[in-house]
């Protein structure tokens, strides 16, 4: 594993949670030059390492390898297409290579093609080291996100110190009433997205409140503490979702510049990602007797946040005093 040592990198892995801005994140990090992330950028290696039980890793193995197939056949068949075409042509003199692949996408296609690839070589630690390792050979800075690495056990977190003795922990909360009902929403949205009919969210709602593949992502003390059992505290930054994607952006995202040693952009230019969201939900009105469901259910959570951290979002502090109160 010494061959592949990433000791002279800066090493962050994002930990969730999830819907609480990881995507965007992942995203507006792309803007740095010595920076990099996978082009994917879910990796899960430690959560289908660790919770196999909580995770429909077959899916995930599944998913990742139609893709595959389906870019990899996408690709070949324009290729042979467009080869037979120019073949026709009576004028061979004219290039097209360049404006094919541009208007194809040829290009982006093969990189995802070899993304995938890559990824699903990854089968044990020295493979997920490996990956970094060619990724970020010209980078000072690399790292990936994963949003389920936060139900990852305290063994875990231990395993990814282990390999990385240096890697920086981000860790993005959300209020836990609106985290849940992001993920409500975002479930909805992929099963109509997969034809899969559709799914009423108040009706699950109360079904999804005993759920633990929701309910955990939300457990932010479970996280803190487990991470804090392992990492040594310069190395764990912790953010709120609402602070640094509406109320706060610039100095917030200030501290994650400061954290990775990146550079520092252009107030404007950080501003402007704020209108930049990835994977939005619809907007759909909760009925309050379910939210004061979710409420009693996260009492527990807001209350060691509260005690936790000095300035908690305004946003938790009017839900919890609305539905858990």
């Amino acid at each position: 594993m010494n061959d592949y040592s990433l000791k002279n990198k800066t090493v962050f892995i994002g930990i969730g949670a999830q819907k609480a801005g990881t995507s965007w994140l992942n995203d507006t990090l792309s803007n740095y030059a010595n920076l990099i992330t996978p082009h994917i950028k879910e990796l899960h290696y430690f959560d289908i390492k660790w919770l196999d039980y909580e995770l429909n890793t077959v899916a995930i193995y599944k998913g990742r390898a139609k893709e595959l197939k389906q870019i990899s056949s996408n690709v070949s068949d324009t290729v042979q297409n467009k080869s037979n075409e120019f073949q026709r042509k009576k004028n061979k003199s004219e290039f097209f290579l360049e404006d094919y692949l541009e208007k194809y996408e040829l290009e982006k296609k093969c990189e995802r093609i070899i993304a995938l690839a890559n990824i699903l070589s990854i089968k044990n630690d020295i493979d997920y080291i490996r990956y970094f390792y060619n990724l970020g050979k010209n980078k000072d800075i690399i790292g990936e996100i994963t949003p389920s690495y936060s139900l990852l056990p305290v063994e875990g977190f231990m395993n990814i110190k282990t390999l990385i003795p240096h890697a920086k922990i981000i860790f993005l909360m959300r209020d836990p009433i609106d985290r849940f009902v992001s993920q409500l929403k975002f479930k909805r949205k992929t099963r109509l997205s997969s034809g899969l009919g559709e799914y009423d969210i108040h009706i699950n709602f109360e079904n999804k409140l005993h759920d633990n593949s929701f309910i955990h992502r939300s457990d932010y003390e479970r996280v803190i503490l487990s991470i804090e059992k392992i990492f040594d505290v310069q190395n764990i930054l912790i953010l709120f979702y609402e602070e640094l994607l509406f109320e706060d952006t610039v100095n917030e995202y200030r501290k994650i510049e400061s954290y990775l040693n990146l550079e520092k952009k252009d107030e404007q230019e950080i501003l402007s990602w704020r209108e930049k969201k990835s994977n939005a939900t619809e907007e759909i009105d909760i009925k309050p007797e379910l939210k004061k469901m979710a409420g009693k259910k996260f009492k527990h959570i807001y209350e060691y946040i509260f005690e936790r951290f000095s300035n908690v979002p305004q946003k938790w502090k009017d839900n919890y005093r609305e539905f858990c109160v």
